[in-house]
């Protein structure tokens, strides 16, 4: 892949490019790729972006934040970077040492799908069934849950899972702070009748529980 697409950038000669991206820069590589189209190719933006030292670990990257950029790039490769960027960002739940998380708003988890309707209902919260891909839960949470193929995302390993979501009220939203809290500590007994949660987080006024 990364051989024909320099050679539609004409980046062929560009061994430095070449090592950046097989090292380091294989994710704002992949970035440009879904930001370049038939009219306007982004491939060479590449160059900017090892020049500024951005690579893998980096991301999520706010490029109004940087000057050379500013200079060098239009507005439309600036917004197209920034939507884009968010996806290829989306958390591992279930880490051992990672349970809590507040993402800002563009952050794009990775839920294959949410049901439109919440399963169950009441005052405190609601809980919707959710699809999340495998590969983002981690290796000790993904092996005790079954694996299945979701037909709708092209055969993609993909676990059932729900979230709990706080109604936004204060002493609610209280209410659940505590209790993911509580669940966190919860994570560290070793029971086989026990239903342990998978994590915690927030986006805006949002506080959600991911369970098996």
């Amino acid at each position: 892949m990364v051989t024909g697409v320099f050679r539609i950038a004409k980046l062929e000669d560009a061994r430095d490019l070449w090592d950046y991206v097989l090292d380091r820069g294989n994710r704002p590589f992949l970035i440009l790729v879904m930001t370049t189209d038939a009219s306007s190719e982004k491939i060479s933006l590449l160059r900017s972006l090892k020049e500024d030292g951005f690579d893998d670990t980096t991301l999520p990257i706010d490029l109004t934040l940087y000057p050379d950029i500013r200079k060098k790039w239009l507005r439309t490769d600036k917004d197209l970077f920034d939507i884009e960027n968010w996806r290829f960002t989306a958390p591992i739940f279930g880490r051992p040492t990672k349970f809590r998380f507040k993402f800002p708003l563009q952050q794009v988890l990775p839920f294959l799908h949410v049901e439109p309707r919440p399963t169950s209902s009441g005052f405190f919260s609601e809980i919707s069934r959710t699809i999340i891909h495998a590969e983002h839960l981690d290796s000790n949470i993904r092996n005790t849950l079954s694996v299945f193929q979701y037909p709708l995302e092209g055969g993609e390993p993909t676990i059932a899972s729900a979230i709990k979501n706080a109604r936004d009220i204060d002493k609610v939203t209280m209410f659940l702070d505590q209790e993911a809290y509580n669940l966190k500590l919860l994570r560290s007994y070793k029971s086989p009748h026990l239903i342990k949660p998978i994590a915690a987080y927030q986006i805006n006024q949002d506080r959600c529980l991911v369970l098996p």
